[in-house]
């Protein structure tokens, strides 16, 4: 699996298994704070990640 964080643009080669929050856990990021995509296309959180999936995980921000 391949593992693409932004803002930083880093690329990761991976073989975790499990849900899009246990690698959002797993890279010490909080599941409240990102955004995840599998190719260009949404997905929840709680979403198992396949073997050959292409996951960005998107770090968000907010301010006022």
């Amino acid at each position: 699996m391949k593992v693409k964080l932004l803002p930083d643009n880093k690329e990761i080669d991976s073989d975790f298994r499990g849900k899009v929050e246990d690698l959002v856990r797993h890279l010490n990021l909080k599941p409240d704070e990102v955004v995840a995509l599998k190719g260009k296309k949404p997905v929840p959180i709680d979403h198992e990640i396949s073997d050959g999936d292409e996951i960005t995980i998107i770090k968000v921000s907010s301010g006022g």
